[in-house]
């Protein structure tokens, strides 16, 4: 194990050593938790069968997939992050756009998990909804 030398410049080809294999536990590991569930199972609660909700899930995920996957395919043939080389596409200014959705996202996805998380405390212990919001607040 060493620190990261380079940060966000090039990065040489006889240097690089990840594989998309090693992408795997990472996106898993930030996808499996509560709120994924919920999010899954709100299309049956919303009145598609199982088959129409898992279809839907498909299909955005491949439309997503494919936009972002022919993005990412830039960051290794340039040998810089994927997140800094996209301000080539988008310019300085064009840049804050993404990242609003972006911090929308990331809003709406903390919250949501705070609500389930309080949600799931208060169903086990009988304290006021309010005391685990604000603890699992504190602690993000």
């Amino acid at each position: 194990m060493e620190i990261e030398q380079r940060t966000i410049d090039f990065i040489p080809e006889a240097e690089r050593y990840g594989k998309e294999r090693d992408l795997f536990p990472v996106w898993f590991g930030a996808n499996v938790n509560l709120t994924s569930l919920v999010t899954g199972a709100l299309l049956v609660g919303m009145g598609l069968n199982l088959f129409w909700a898992a279809f839907s899930i498909v299909v955005g995920v491949s439309i997503g997939t494919i936009l972002v996957a022919s993005h990412s395919v830039q960051g290794p043939r340039l040998g810089i992050p994927q997140m800094i080389q996209s301000r080539a596409q988008f310019g300085v200014l064009g840049a804050i756009i993404p990242m609003l959705f972006v911090m929308f996202i990331y809003f709406g996805f903390s919250v949501s998990n705070t609500l389930l998380a309080a949600q799931t405390v208060t169903s086990v212990l009988d304290v006021p909804r309010v005391v685990p919001i604000v603890a699992f607040t504190l602690l993000s």
